[in-house]
């Protein structure tokens, strides 16, 4: 935090004393809201004296003053503190305090508690409560409660307790709850990296909550087969979306009329080039939010490369734009009972189409390949590693990657090996709201703190000269990587990765494949322990496997363009052949391969 930042956050333990006792709770209850918003846009890096002092402060005389009965702020302001539950948690996690626990006793002997105490119950408490009786109590103020507590996911599975909790959280799904909410994209995109094999009941209940939402006008559609719609917000040059999916987009673009549809706020950045012109702008918080050119269109077919990022993608793909829908990779999780008929997946390399049934409601369409395409970084490799006792890991995984039982097998490695080891992390979007030091608190009580390195947020040839200082790469787990697998095999360093049965777990193994490294490949914890290890303490193992890649042609074996004209294929496929399709009930994969 910055000497700016810092003047502030300031509070007057006596002036707080001085409104309570006057009676002006109202007036106390918006000095808490309004240093709590501050504190959800601060990153702190470090915790130094001054910042631990005034986070303790702000921590006592919140929690004083409001567990006091008879402090009731108006109902406005109850919805506002039960909304900012995790920046709670995460203020109060920094401080000395850790958890809302004891306070929330407290407050469960008071009556007229129950704003208060959605307010302080949160995943990092180790109380449980029944969230049945919050819906019975006010089915809309437990919804949001339900909801905001998801945002949690970010880092809240690093620490047994917390991942835990929202398991538990997850699967505790009231039947009355109403989802609609902004901050519904924490929900559906976060429940996969908190159990990815039971995330489908939520994202249902969640999907059939916007189908049930009225406010979208009736859509008349008029197809025209050369008129395609792209919805995303990710169309710009550095997001993995992007990255991936821009060369199925342009291969596309020989052949159709592609318009684009720029979720939430309008981007500067964005890459207009393949629409000439046809780009349009919707966002769902906009009291004026135009949805014309979804009420009378003329497309044939939707396509969206990503869903459940932002909360407009979620209501749009529950609305029937046009007669054919069709999901990409850009998150590679189902729906899950949105309005979606195809699912573009990788045939064969990412898709274990024996699971086509469990993994995805939308019939699986198979194209070459992975189902997206990687695409040569744009950073320029400095040979940066450097011989040392001490051997470098690049983790690479943001924050919602790193759980519990994952850092179990990063301290496993590192009793087994012989080696000094240091494991570094760059978390990304686990910084706001002090979420950056309680992950790297949560990993310390795992791993011993000499032998990690967490960095902060940083630009993209910061983080690849930072990997390239590694002597090598391990692959996160449920939940792996693409795109930062990619980024590895570039800059020649290898990648252990635990193959599962999910895209997003098999993507980095195709990548290998297509490297020839298939001993890097592994499908239990153990065996990835073991090659992690060997990897580490095998001198001659390791560089015979990064000189194997420097003598590759990455050009020709990982980047080469091998699917995009299939992409278009199975476009055209599904525009002339949909109806029969949908009349056939056959929901087996669709083949383009």
């Amino acid at each position: 935090m910055t000497a700016e930042e810092q003047t502030k956050l300031d509070l007057d333990p006596r002036a707080c004393m001085q409104l309570y006792l006057e009676g002006q709770h109202k007036e106390l209850a918006q000095c808490f809201i309004d240093l709590l918003q501050k504190f959800a846009a601060a990153v702190y890096y470090e915790l130094d004296e001054q910042t631990t002092h005034f986070v303790n402060v702000f921590a006592k005389n919140f929690l004083y003053f409001f567990t006091q009965p008879d402090f009731l702020p108006h109902e406005n302001q109850s919805r506002c503190f039960v909304e900012l539950n995790p920046v709670i948690c995460n203020v109060v996690a920094m401080s000395e305090f850790r958890t809302t626990d004891a306070y929330l006793a407290m407050l469960l002997r008071q009556p007229r508690n129950f704003a208060k105490t959605l307010a302080l119950y949160n995943p990092r408490c180790h109380t449980r409560l029944n969230r049945k009786v919050f819906f019975d109590a006010n089915v809309e103020l437990a919804s949001l409660w339900y909801i905001v507590n998801f945002t949690n996911y970010r880092v809240g599975s690093a620490a047994y307790n917390t991942w835990q909790h929202l398991r538990e959280h997850m699967y505790d799904i009231d039947q009355r709850l109403m989802p609609v909410s902004v901050h519904v994209p924490h929900a559906y995109f976060g429940v996969t990296y908190i159990d990815n094999e039971r995330d489908h009941e939520l994202k249902r209940v969640i999907n059939a909550g916007f189908k049930a939402w009225t406010h979208a006008p009736p859509i008349h559609n008029k197809p025209d087969k050369k008129k395609i719609l792209i919805v995303t917000n990710m169309w710009h040059k550095g997001h993995s979306v992007y990255r991936c999916m821009h060369a199925f987009l342009r291969a596309l673009a020989q052949d159709y009329e592609l318009s684009l549809l720029s979720l939430g706020q309008a981007l500067e950045a964005l890459d207009v080039e393949l629409f000439e012109g046809r780009v349009h702008t919707f966002a769902l918080h906009d009291p004026k939010r135009d949805y014309s050119v979804l009420a009378n269109n003329e497309f044939q077919l939707v396509f969206f490369p990503d869903i459940g990022m932002n909360i407009e993608s979620i209501a749009l793909a529950n609305l029937r734009i046009a007669p054919i829908q069709v999901c990409g990779y850009g998150h590679p999780v189902s729906t899950f009972g949105a309005q979606i008929d195809y699912w573009l997946g990788g045939g064969g390399e990412t898709e274990d189409e024996t699971a086509y049934e469990t993994n995805y409601d939308e019939r699986l369409v198979l194209i070459p390949g992975a189902g997206v395409m990687p695409n040569r970084p744009l950073y320029e490799r400095r040979s940066l590693a450097r011989p040392s006792d001490r051997i470098r890991i690049g983790c690479p995984w943001t924050g919602q990657k790193i759980n519990y039982p994952l850092l179990q097998t990063l301290a496993r490695i590192d009793e087994r090996s012989e080696r000094d080891i240091i494991f570094e992390f760059y978390p990304s979007g686990a910084l706001v709201s002090g979420g950056f030091s309680q992950l790297r608190r949560d990993v310390y009580e795992v791993l011993d703190e000499h032998s990690v390195h967490i960095i902060g947020n940083l630009h993209y040839p910061s983080y690849m000269a930072h990997m390239e200082t590694c002597q090598l790469t391990l692959d996160s787990y449920p939940f792996g990587g693409y795109a930062t697998a990619t980024d590895a095999l570039f800059l020649h360093r290898p990648m252990v990765t635990r193959e599962g049965g999910k895209f997003y777990n098999r993507s980095a193994a195709s990548l290998l494949r297509a490297c020839g490294l298939h001993e890097l490949i592994t499908h239990s914890e153990g065996a990835y322990i073991e090659t992690a290890v060997r990897l580490i303490d095998d001198d001659a193992f390791r560089l015979g496997l990064i000189n194997r890649l420097r003598s590759l042609d990455l050009d020709k074996e990982l980047f080469a363009d091998r699917s995009s004209q299939q992409f278009k294929q199975a476009i055209t496929y599904l525009i002339e052949n949909h109806q029969a399709l949908k009349t056939s009930g056959d929901r087996r994969p669709l083949r383009f391969i």
